[in-house]
């Protein structure tokens, strides 16, 4: 999947130092736990099929992804995130042709 934030955990002098460093862990914990954050954008993706046909996109999340929200588009048109069959795979629909960024997580 995407990248993760990653700590290695160091033990200080005095204490409040440590409780510091014990809350910046617990942190990057709970935003490693937010799986829109751990997206990709991919930029230019042409959807030339039109519905009710689907566009196959490979996204490169390494697993199946939880959604996609579309960022910018080159046209006016109705963009519909589907179940893909594959967990490397996201399926679009357009109304018309359009080129779009996504961002997939």
């Amino acid at each position: 999947m995407a990248k993760k934030l990653t700590l290695r955990r160091l033990r200080y002098a005095d204490q409040d130092t440590n409780d510091v460093a014990e809350l910046v862990a617990s942190l990057a914990s709970q935003l490693n736990a937010i799986p829109i954050l751990g997206g990709k954008l991919l930029e230019g993706v042409a959807l030339s099929q039109i519905s009710p046909n689907k566009n196959i996109i490979q996204h490169g999340l390494g697993g199946r992804p939880k959604g996609a929200i579309v960022v910018q588009q080159s046209a006016d048109a109705e963009i519909r995130v589907l179940p893909a069959s594959g967990a490397e795979e996201l399926a679009l629909t357009t109304t018309v042709a359009v080129t779009v960024s996504l961002w997939v997580f």
